[in-house]
């Protein structure tokens, strides 16, 4: 049984075949990350109308693209919270083909943190821009929803899952970093020291300097903190 949590952009054939090659491994849970940009979000409404037979939700992150340093820590604590919570599947499984890459690239790194099984991603040449296909489906879907897939369902399906798309799986190499968050954490509240190894390390990337947090330290407590 697995689990996908994956980030969304504006075309959704960015996350139907992962979808799609996932189904063939018992998939039981999908979590989409959305922005609040409304194609990013039509596109999330069409993944969950087609792949209705399973559990598609939304975490909404509150910004409508990650421009800064806060959105994408944003982004670390909402895929914490859902790596930690879809482990009850057997796999977890991380796709980053979808959405801005700084989205995808923080994501990728929140499933080495907290326990993902394989990054995927989805090679084809429609990813890279809006295709001039979707981009006539789109407009007409946020005309009226209902009406256009009730209609022309059957040309939305096809779009999605035309052939072509090459999937890259890529394994994850867990982080120790519990320790590292915990000690942080206990060093901000005053009431815990940590090894002197693990000094050392947080002094070699930037999170402490002469045993106080710095304010990278104090983002990390903020994006991988309980």
């Amino acid at each position: 049984m697995s689990a996908l949590l994956a980030s969304v952009g504006e075309q959704p054939t960015a996350i139907s075949p992962l979808i799609d090659h996932l189904l063939t491994e018992n998939l039981r849970e999908v979590v989409l990350l959305v922005t609040k940009d409304p194609y990013v979000l039509l596109s999330a409404r069409v993944i969950q109308w087609e792949y209705h037979q399973i559990p598609v939700s939304l975490k909404a992150l509150q910004f409508e693209d990650a421009i800064t340093e806060d959105d994408l820590v944003e982004v670390m604590r909402v895929a914490r919270e859902e790596l930690i919570r879809l482990r009850r599947w057997r796999r977890v499984y991380v796709g980053i083909s979808g959405g801005r890459k700084g989205i995808a690239a923080t994501l990728a790194l929140a499933g080495s943190f907290f326990g993902a099984y394989r990054v995927l991603h989805v090679i084809t040449e429609e990813i890279s821009s809006v295709s001039p296909e979707w981009y006539s489906i789109r407009e007409e879907l946020r005309q009226d929803f209902e009406k256009f897939v009730g209609q022309r369902g059957d040309e939305i399906r096809e779009f999605l899952h035309r052939p072509g798309g090459r999937i890259v799986a890529l394994p994850l190499i867990p982080a120790e970093i519990n320790e590292a968050v915990s000690a942080l954490e206990g060093m901000e509240k005053g009431h815990k020291k940590a090894r002197p190894y693990l000094i050392k390390k947080l002094e070699e990337i930037g999170a402490l300097r002469k045993g106080k947090l710095t304010e990278y330290g104090k983002m990390l407590v903020k994006a991988l903190g309980r």
